[in-house]
């Protein structure tokens, strides 16, 4: 008789560990869908973050197409971050037709309020004469922003114009200064100038740090 009301009590306690583990189950996919129309609803509000925060996984699932409706909805709302995800998106016509000077111009919006992203974009631009006049004046204003943000590249960048001179005065030891602080981060351009100058990093781990393309630096 005991045995059988001790089996009754572990199949009880089954079906409430059961029932608890489907409880818990729901109300965790009822948050994630709520969270996610929540989004939604802020974006069809008007919210520019939340059209951003679409686009942007839309972009990233290279639905270039829909990523393109929200991050326009977003940039018309001054959004520095969908500017400039917008501007990579014209500069190599992904979803859109290519259009150098569109791109430029998103950057510019982007790059003054401050996105370090679009600042570097800004300044590789005009340094390499792409779909714009060659200008190093130009290229060293935003390029200078970007690397004292930390961007690795412009760093890098940077490093090679006070290297020959590019659109500032010849400055060797700036020109070492800038390859090691883009070298610190992994940056395999800064590595290389460093080891043809004889110049060895400071016993730095690179294997720990993720080198993105330029074009890819989204936030």
């Amino acid at each position: 008789m005991q045995n059988l009301k001790d089996k009754h009590q572990k199949n009880k306690k089954r079906k409430w560990l059961f029932a608890l583990v489907v409880i818990i189950f729901l109300v965790t996919v009822g948050l994630i869908l709520l969270l996610t129309q929540s989004t939604r609803i802020s974006a069809e509000l008007g919210q520019a973050k939340a059209q951003y925060s679409i686009g942007l996984n839309y972009y990233q699932k290279k639905n270039y197409v829909k990523a393109r409706t929200w991050l326009v909805k977003a940039s018309n709302q001054k959004n520095a971050d969908a500017e400039n995800t917008l501007a990579v998106m014209y500069l190599n016509g992904l979803g859109v037709r290519k259009d150098a000077l569109k791109a430029e111009g998103l950057f510019q919006d982007s790059a003054k309020k401050g996105n370090k992203y679009a600042q570097e974009h800004l300044g590789t631009l005009y340094y390499f004469g792409q779909g714009v006049v060659k200008d190093y004046t130009i290229a060293e204003k935003w390029l200078k922003k970007s690397s004292d943000a930390g961007m690795e590249n412009s760093q890098n960048l940077l490093g090679t114009m006070f290297l020959y001179g590019q659109g500032v005065e010849k400055n060797k030891q700036m020109a070492i200064e800038l390859y090691r602080k883009s070298a610190a981060q992994g940056n395999k351009y800064a590595q290389a100038n460093l080891k043809n100058w004889g110049y060895q990093p400071n016993n730095f781990d690179f294997s720990i740090y993720l080198r993105l393309d330029t074009n890819d630096r989204l936030k």
